[in-house]
């Protein structure tokens, strides 16, 4: 895996991905031709209790139980009985249709298959890993009972759904156990930081299991990178109408889930935003008619498409500094358990991990 590595807390550290044909891993990631994957690698934890997948909710379940993917019927019904988890067992069966992300171009048994036959696909690739004597029997260990030659795609999606829900959900965080019953869970300044993000609103979208509503919502997040390729420049994205073809649904994405949010950056449906600091001062800004005069105070480099917001006011920092701090303070309580005093200051002042300040 390239865009969901354990080291950057199941992302990649970048804005904006590259896939197939990319040199590295992590942030120092390129492509020899300059090409990025228009969206940003979401993380993995707790996925088992999301219904909607991807930014634009593509891969989702229905209030009445129904999965609903971009491949439609090609997801047959024999295959769909395959995924035992949701949509999360659907997640791994569209990456690799994608050319950009894993599928590659023309000239291979994979990119040679036109791009609407997800069967085509899928079974390519079936036959490639049913070539390596190794995998066809981890399969059958995997599926007592089925021969590889009677399993589809949907048993390798299916299987890496299993992985991503047993290695990347856990419900044993403070914020957790304060739920349970422990009133003793969080810290002095996470309470106080749990009343700051109640107090702001932010539990309005924020909310349930995943700290997702999982509803679709226009925030505004500048648009950087490729696009999903709408016209007429193809270098826009049209979020969830790009799956609904509703009008109304232009520039929504799914609300993000808040599990680890400290550590999953990027953020974004594009990775505009490169650190919490920024989201903070965006969302908080916006609301009161000071959303032009902080963004005229932010100096955006893009270089090779990824974001560096610096330059923001010293007076709007200083004056917000003790609420920020209070809203990290509740983001460390939705974290695993760390080797860290849960009262330590959050180092506000020091850059973060991709040297930015």
């Amino acid at each position: 895996m390239t865009c969901h590595l354990p080291k950057f807390s199941t992302g990649d550290g970048k804005s904006l991905s590259v896939g197939e044909g990319g040199l590295g891993l992590g942030p120092p990631r390129e492509h020899p031709n300059g090409v990025f994957i228009p969206r940003n690698a979401p993380p993995f934890f707790n996925l088992f209790a999301m219904r909607h997948l991807f930014w634009d909710g593509r891969v989702q379940l229905d209030a009445q139980g129904q999965l609903h993917t971009p491949a439609g019927a090609q997801l047959s019904p024999a295959m769909m009985k395959v995924l035992e988890y949701g949509p999360v067992s659907a997640l791994g069966m569209f990456p690799v249709t994608n050319r950009a992300e894993m599928r590659g171009a023309h000239g291979t048994d994979l990119g040679d298959v036109a791009d609407n036959d997800f069967n085509g696909i899928w079974t390519a690739i079936m036959r490639r890993l049913g070539a390596v004597p190794e995998y066809r029997g981890l399969f059958e260990a995997a599926y007592p009972g089925t021969r590889f030659e009677d399993m589809t795609f949907a048993h390798a999606s299916n299987a890496i759904g299993a992985f991503i829900v047993d290695r990347f959900s856990f419900a044993n965080s403070p914020w957790d156990r304060f739920l349970a019953g422990n009133d003793g869970a969080l810290s002095p300044r996470q309470m106080a930081g749990a009343q700051t993000f109640l107090t702001l609103k932010c539990s309005i979208c924020h909310n349930g299991a995943t700290f997702s509503d999982e509803d679709f919502h226009d925030v505004a997040v500048p648009q950087i990178g490729p696009g999903e390729g709408v016209l007429p420049n193809l270098l826009d994205d049209f979020g969830r109408m790009n799956v609904t073809g509703n009008p109304a649904d232009i520039y929504r994405f799914r609300t993000s889930p808040l599990r680890n949010v400290e550590l999953t950056g990027p953020y974004g449906h594009d990775g505009a935003a490169i650190s919490l600091r920024f989201l903070y001062f965006y969302f908080t800004q916006r609301g009161d008619g000071h959303l032009q005069s902080l963004i005229a105070s932010a100096v955006l480099m893009i270089v090779g498409f990824q974001v560096l917001v610096i330059g923001l006011l010293a007076d709007v920092i200083s004056a917000n500094r003790k609420l920020l701090e209070d809203l990290l303070y509740r983001v460390r309580s939705l974290e695993l358990p760390r080797n860290q005093d849960a009262d330590a200051p959050p180092a506000l002042a020091a850059k973060d991990r991709w040297g930015h300040p």
